[in-house]
């Protein structure tokens, strides 16, 4: 398959070739392929934004499609933009009408609504359903026992990354020795300079974890587990995820 979406919008339209000129204006699309009738009408506009495409056509008179049908708040599209301000900013300058102002959504996302001169609703916003969700980091800690537990899904940021720093250093400060589990859910890798972070936060304290649990359905992570079991000081076990009491029992009985 060819580079974009298998899925392609396709709006009809009074007048095709004003309703290309005023979305280029306004939305900053870019002509992909135009198709023109003798008469300089177009038959077929392909419009791209980034990626991605949308079709136009005129409604045919007697089409089985008639326009109330094929527009309104029941029918919108979405298109994902880099800056929410300057794109509708941009909007307003080409005189849209602004069905809802830029706002925060409840699900991350900042964005606003246009309707376009033939009256269909316009969404566009910084959510982009493609992208990969942000990793996450959770950490608890048992100032009883000396255990802290760290769970980790997708990628490793150092934003995410540098307040577990923190409440372990100080949870570390607090114990000579702590027993630590590692539940690795999924790993999508981690920035650049959190390589050199991790490695340097590992060597500094390695001496002072007595026990390590790796929870993990991940075989390579499983693989480097053991492999570092030989090196490391604290004694270390890999479980799988269903086993997670199991891993937890080890680690809390440790003495």
């Amino acid at each position: 398959m060819s580079k974009g979406s298998r899925i392609v919008p396709t709006l009809r339209y009074r007048d095709t070739k004003e309703a290309v000129d005023w979305l280029c204006r306004a939305f900053g699309f870019e002509r992909h392929k135009i198709a023109e009738k003798d008469d300089g009408s177009i038959e077929h506009a392909e419009l791209g934004y980034g990626d991605a495409l949308v079709m136009l056509g005129d409604i045919k008179d007697g089409g089985s499609v008639p326009q109330e049908d094929v527009k309104g708040t029941a029918r919108s599209i979405y298109v994902v933009v880099d800056d929410v301000e300057k794109h509708h900013e941009r909007a307003m300058a080409a005189g849209a009408t602004i069905a809802r102002a830029p706002e925060d959504t409840s699900y991350g996302s900042r964005e606003y609504s246009v309707r376009d001169p033939e009256g269909y609703i316009w969404h566009f916003g910084s959510y982009d359903p493609w992208a990969k969700a942000p990793g996450r980091i959770d950490y608890e800690e048992d100032d009883a026992t000396g255990v802290v537990e760290i769970r980790v899904a997708g990628r490793v940021t150092s934003s995410g990354f540098e307040p577990v720093k923190k409440k372990l250093e100080a949870f570390l400060a607090r114990h000579e020795k702590v027993r630590l589990i590692e539940v690795i859910e999924s790993f999508e890798g981690m920035e650049l300079s959190m390589l050199f972070e991790d490695l340097f936060f590992s060597l500094r304290h390695m001496r002072r974890f007595s026990h390590v649990a790796v929870v993990t359905d991940l075989r390579w992570v499983e693989r480097m587990a053991n492999a570092s079991a030989v090196v490391l000081p604290a004694r270390l076990r890999v479980f799988p995820q269903d086993a997670l009491e199991e891993a937890r029992g080890w680690v809390r009985r440790a003495a």
